[in-house]
């Protein structure tokens, strides 16, 4: 039945009712009107909050499917990027400031600085610093904490050189086919970039055992260390052997080799 007639029914029936009988009636009548309206507000605002709801959701959906397509660059390709970035503005700089003119001839074909040229109180900050964690690499690699520390002042210039500062290489390390890692491009060349200190000597480590696995054999003889790696072509200097013994026998670092 329609509301409208069950309305005028009970309208009929009010008028022949008396005083009391009527008043009871209009309170019926306005309580079933309140929570008719009541009903309708609830109703109302659940439909509302699931339209909110569903909303909240579409958007964090889009959000997911943005992010999905964002590409993500691996620790390689930003150091590629980084590098090229480097390379450039190294150029540019090169060529204003006529900074490569203040190198010796050495230091522009190898980017080694002659040991004397390295003040003595940089070597001895450098291997104070470092010294424990030579003798730690010794330990677990094998190779002589005497060479690591006099391979790290020579080719590092004491912790002060351009590597060190743009890329944490202590050890002129040059980017390899086997390498994965962060790199950096500096005078033209690639080279390896480390997050820390720590990280460019144990890649040192890893590096000889890698591609100087042969010198192992010599045990503690930091001289044929020395003379092994200029031969088996660690780098293109040909004074790296007698560099490196000269600052062993100085700095008397052969006192930190493990025995």
């Amino acid at each position: 039945m329609k509301p409208e007639i069950i309305m005028k029914g009970q309208i009929k029936k009010y008028l022949t009712l008396g005083v009391l009988t009527k008043v009871i009636v209009l309170v019926v009548l306005a309580y079933m009107l309140h929570n008719k309206d009541i009903n309708f507000q609830v109703n109302m605002n659940s439909a509302a909050k699931e339209a909110e709801q569903v909303k909240s959701e579409q958007i964090e959906q889009k959000k997911e499917e943005v992010e999905e397509e964002i590409p993500v660059s691996t620790p390689r390709q930003q150091g590629k990027v980084e590098s090229n970035k480097k390379s450039r503005f190294g150029a540019l700089v090169s060529i204003f400031s006529g900074k490569g003119k203040e190198k010796t001839v050495k230091e522009m074909e190898e980017g080694v600085m002659p040991s004397s040229n390295i003040s003595e109180e940089a070597i001895y900050a450098f291997i104070k610093r470092f010294h424990h964690v030579a003798v730690s690499e010794h330990r677990k690699f094998g190779i002589p904490a005497s060479i690591t520390l006099a391979n790290g002042i020579y080719q590092s210039s004491a912790g002060g050189s351009e590597k060190v500062s743009a890329a944490n290489n202590y050890f002129n390390i040059p980017c390899t086919q086997d390498w994965d890692g962060m790199m950096k491009d500096l005078e033209g060349k690639c080279f390896r970039k480390y997050e820390n200190a720590w990280a460019s000597f144990r890649g040192h480590s890893q590096f000889i055992t890698t591609h100087f696995s042969s010198l192992k054999s010599l045990g503690q003889d930091y001289g044929k260390w020395a003379e092994g790696l200029q031969q088996m072509g660690y780098a293109r200097d040909g004074e790296l052997a007698k560099e490196l013994k000269t600052i062993i026998k100085k700095y008397n670092l052969h006192k930190y080799d493990y025995k």
